[in-house]
């Protein structure tokens, strides 16, 4: 099961959230602001993360830069009311998975859904790859 993490300041869009990717069979949790979700994050690392842009305390791209410091391979989904393009451009710098204007409808949550489950698959299976190949020049070396 997959472990997803939306932290939005927003509690409908938290709780719509939670309800379509817990009946889509994901382990989800859930954060109001950025300190409270970073925590959560810690505890749980989830592979997929839920950011608002504009979280209180701090903001989603503080949250977003901590996370990917703390886990380079997780994949986080950007979302926002779509008013602040600067602070979206600035969150891509950070090569987020995907980017979701609320409200969030339902195809577009699948959309993005769909493109990160694949940059997931395909970072676990580079990963794999890795350590197999180091693995047989330590093996060599020997």
């Amino acid at each position: 099961m997959i472990k997803v993490l939306i932290i939005d300041n927003n509690e409908s869009v938290r709780e719509d959230l939670r309800i379509s990717l817990k009946s889509d069979g994901y382990e989800v949790f859930t954060a109001g602001e950025g300190n409270e979700g970073f925590a959560i994050f810690a505890e749980e690392n989830p592979a997929i993360v839920f950011v608002d842009i504009s979280t209180p305390e701090m903001d989603g791209i503080e949250v977003l830069r901590r996370v990917k410091e703390r886990n380079p391979e997780v994949q986080i989904i950007v979302t926002s009311a779509g008013d602040d393009f600067n602070l979206v451009i600035q969150a891509l710098q950070y090569e987020v998975a995907d980017y979701v204007c609320k409200p969030v409808d339902n195809e577009a949550l699948a959309a993005a859904l769909s493109r990160t489950k694949e940059r997931l698959w395909k970072s676990n299976k580079l990963r794999g790859y890795i350590e197999n190949l180091e693995g047989l020049i330590r093996d060599t070396t020997e």
